[in-house]
């Protein structure tokens, strides 16, 4: 292929690229924003997959740029040297100035990379994005509070709540609401379409009731189901600090479970 031919095709890769990162970021920012994960989907794909494909558009796009540059080397060399006082390069020089900069630049990738990890940090209790606010949520929260701080504010000590307003507060968990963010948040990452670690997911029903360690649930009893002891740390598992959940989080899926584990597809 020629040179010419050569540059108009990684030109024109780089513009239908460059339009692929426009189109995908529209995407997440206006048809699938943050919080419809669970509500929308375009063309087949939820706002989690469309990310996955602004991603792959990005790292496409820097790779045809990589190229590009090396195409117009020896041009980006001689206009860099003139500017320095450099009349004219030799080939040896255009070539060490090339390793240089790729080593420079690895070093900076390298660095930002170790930064990343090193910087990582669990996030706290009060530092974990709450449940939205839903019937189930302000049933739940309404119970917590009364069972804990049995006293009014007068210092009466208030009545045990209702049997059957327990129950409709246990029953009022939704999976779309209540259930699926938490498990969309915390597990699907690691056990989603994409990486499905010990061949389990979350988006995969069938998965909380079979496979190879068992059922995960069992419908009404949240007592023996082995979900409830994977978010707990009751039930020992590599890196127990990914599986364990907060409290609040860990008490929805135990009235979701209690409630008979009701999805909605």
């Amino acid at each position: 292929m020629k040179r010419t031919r050569l540059n108009l095709v990684v030109d024109l890769a780089a513009i239908v690229l460059l339009l692929g990162m426009i189109a995908t970021g529209f995407i997440l920012w206006f048809p699938l924003p943050p919080g419809t994960e669970t509500t929308r989907t375009l063309w087949g794909l939820t706002r989690y997959s469309w990310g996955h494909v602004h991603a792959w558009i990005s790292l496409a796009l820097l790779a045809v740029l990589l190229v590009h540059v090396a195409l117009h080397w020896k041009w980006l060399v001689s206009v860099v040297g003139r500017r320095l006082g450099h009349e004219k390069m030799s080939a040896r020089q255009t070539a060490v100035a090339g390793l240089i900069t790729a080593v420079v630049l690895l070093i900076f990738a390298s660095l930002f990379a170790l930064l990343t990890f090193l910087n990582v940090r669990p996030l706290t209790e009060s530092q974990r994005p709450g449940l939205p606010v839903t019937p189930g949520n302000a049933g739940s929260a309404t119970t917590q509070n009364t069972v804990e701080n049995p006293q009014s504010e007068t210092g009466d000590e208030q009545t045990p709540p209702d049997t059957d307003l327990a129950t409709d507060t246990i029953a009022a968990v939704s999976w779309s609401t209540d259930v699926w963010p938490i498990l969309q948040r915390r597990c699907l990452r690691c056990h989603g379409p994409d990486r499905a670690a010990g061949n389990f997911r979350v988006d995969r029903e069938e998965d909380f009731y079979g496979g190879d360690g068992g059922p995960l649930i069992m419908r009404g009893r949240s007592d023996a189901s082995g979900l409830i002891d994977i978010v707990t740390g009751a039930r020992r598992l590599p890196r127990p600090g990914s599986h364990r959940l907060a409290e609040d989080a860990v008490e929805v899926l135990k009235n979701w479970i209690d409630a008979g584990a009701p999805r909605v597809p």
